[in-house]
């Protein structure tokens, strides 16, 4: 079974429970920059990836996609977070043809499409 994946937008990410069995991805960002370093050092690994920040929440979550399943090849989908309603709505319809999205509560799944 393949390990869920978080992307989160938000400049200021917070971990939760549930978050401790995914493989996190975060956009940089200073506050981010101390959580993951915080997160690597109390539990010894590297699941926590930090991604460059391109100024724009949704231009962060389409540009992601491809290095995501790059690097978890047997993942299903990826859940997003930190996009305002509106900004799902963007990130769906901005998202090449490669990657189906649909918005899930205050979240968006991304899945390729083939």
């Amino acid at each position: 079974m393949a390990t869920p994946i978080i992307v989160s937008v938000d400049p200021n990410y917070s971990l939760t429970k549930a978050d401790t069995e995914c493989d996190v991805w975060i956009v940089s960002s200073a506050a981010n920059l101390i959580v993951a370093d915080e997160i690597r050092r109390v539990s010894g690994t590297n699941w926590m990836t930090v991604f460059n920040d391109l100024g724009s929440p949704v231009e962060n979550a389409i540009s992601i996609l491809a290095s995501v399943f790059e690097h978890h090849p047997d993942a299903i989908d990826a859940t997003v977070r930190g996009l305002t309603d509106d900004e799902h709505r963007r990130a769906i319809q901005g998202a090449t043809p490669d990657w189906l999205g649909s918005s899930v509560g205050e979240e968006v799944a991304f899945r390729p499409s083939a």
